[in-house]
């Protein structure tokens, strides 16, 4: 089984377009990940400082952004329940007597008699 020269030729060739793909394919994901920590840091940055102080550095990409999302929706939600402007101030519902425990000259003042 010799080989001819062609074929051992041949052989190497394959050999490297196999790695030159290994590269390329290699290469672009290391530019992926790259363009996906440029986002992610990108995103952090956008946030207030006081979320930004709650993200670690040490935490992965896919990490950091849930954990910016759990934190931009818990903001909206206190945002949403806040209330600003006339009638923000006012007191809340009166509690109601219990009229079980009124004397007969109490429910004669509430007009329940």
């Amino acid at each position: 089984m010799a080989e001819t020269k062609e074929e051992k030729e041949e052989i190497e060739d394959k050999k490297k377009e196999q790695s030159t793909m290994d590269k390329t394919a290699e290469e672009k994901a290391a530019e992926k990940t790259e363009s996906l920590s440029e986002l992610v840091s990108e995103f952090v940055s956008e946030l207030p400082e006081d979320m930004q102080a709650l993200i670690s550095a040490s935490l992965s990409d896919v990490e950091k952004i849930k954990l910016a999302r759990g934190l931009i929706k818990t903001s909206t939600q206190k945002e949403n329940t806040t209330q600003d402007g006339p009638g923000s101030q006012t007191p809340g519902k009166k509690q109601t007597p219990d009229y079980n425990t009124m004397s007969s000259s109490e429910l004669l003042e509430a007009g329940l008699k």
